[in-house]
């Protein structure tokens, strides 16, 4: 007999309104009942009614209360992903990196992973589902992401070529972070080009400190022009600079990562390094696609350039 949403609660020993609540994930369960729940569907072979209809592939995240904050970085690519998945028909599931056990009843054609660990990694090779990281480098998997070490590099140029030549680097994410990394490689690539020297102390982590201290850190080195290796900050950089009395561009040059809805309505509007989120979301659904018909052994990596948008946060000193 086929089994269904009251099999698996008599075996559970529970109500069918707990099992529905696993799956919808529209109330809490408690994690020993969620994970029973799951085990004795996966063994049964059984998916929720949603994920038959349709193709489904998956989104994991560290954190879903990121889409409150409608202005962050993940919220937006979140937003741009959920929206190809649905356009090119397929269902989409949203999920938290501790859910992962649900994929094992959910049957993803492929699962979109912005962070990972080792858990993660391990769980979905026993899945043998495809799994796509964005704007990350996991190896083994495949991943699509722009060119972090370029937009560094295209930010330093851009300063170097109004003669400023002493730049801060704010970075933003965990110590050793893969897109940090890759941009202090930019960051130093293009100093080194340009006949300047690197110098750790004007590269300042604003993870490790609130945003007024990372930036008094900065300004005790004596920039000429910050660069701000993230989409989520500049509103409070603008805070931060307005409260230590330092006015962009006269005293400061700054050049940020593009957040589309905050970066030109900034007082001055901020030159910014463009990820192009839509087409960074685009192009990790066509990868998907392009895995799914062709099922390639190997691992897939794209990479997308970056652009420079040129507005007012930065000063002209070449005479």
């Amino acid at each position: 007999m086929k089994a269904d949403i009251n099999t698996i609660a008599k075996r559970c020993g529970v109500s069918k309104a707990t099992v529905s609540r696993v799956f919808t994930g529209k109330a809490s369960v408690r994690e020993p009942v969620k994970r029973q729940v799951l085990k004795v569907a996966h063994e049964l072979n059984y998916a929720p009614q949603q994920s038959i209809h349709k193709d489904t592939i998956a989104i994991m995240t560290d954190d879903k209360g990121a889409l409150q904050n409608c202005s962050s970085f993940q919220c937006e690519l979140i937003s741009l992903l959920m929206y190809e998945v649905v356009t090119r028909g397929y269902q989409v599931h949203l999920l938290e990196l501790k859910d992962i056990d649900s994929l094992s009843v959910l049957f993803p054609k492929a699962a979109i992973v912005l962070s990972l660990n080792k858990k993660v990694t391990q769980k979905l090779s026993e899945l043998k589902i495809p799994l796509i990281t964005v704007n990350d480098y996991v190896e083994g998997c495949h991943t699509v992401c722009t060119d972090h070490a370029s937009g560094a590099f295209k930010a330093v140029e851009y300063l170097v070529q109004h003669g400023l030549k002493r730049i801060g680097l704010f970075v933003a994410s965990l110590p050793g972070n893969w897109g940090d990394q890759e941009r202090i490689r930019g960051y130093r690539n293009a100093l080194k080009q340009n006949g300047l020297s690197y110098c750790p102390d004007l590269v300042v982590s604003i993870f490790e400190n609130s945003m007024i201290e990372a930036l008094s850190i900065l300004l005790n080195q004596n920039p000429d022009a910050l660069i701000l290796g993230s989409e989520q900050y500049s509103l409070q950089l603008t805070y931060a600079l307005n409260l230590l009395h330092k006015k962009v561009p006269d005293d400061i040059s700054v050049i940020s990562y593009e957040n589309q809805p905050v970066s030109r309505w900034l007082t001055p509007p901020h030159t910014t390094i463009d990820q192009d989120l839509p087409r960074l979301s685009s192009a990790t659904l066509d990868l998907i696609e392009e895995i799914l018909e062709h099922n390639p052994d190997k691992i897939i990596s794209k990479i997308l350039p970056n652009q420079l948008i040129e507005r007012r946060s930065v000063i002209n000193r070449v005479q």
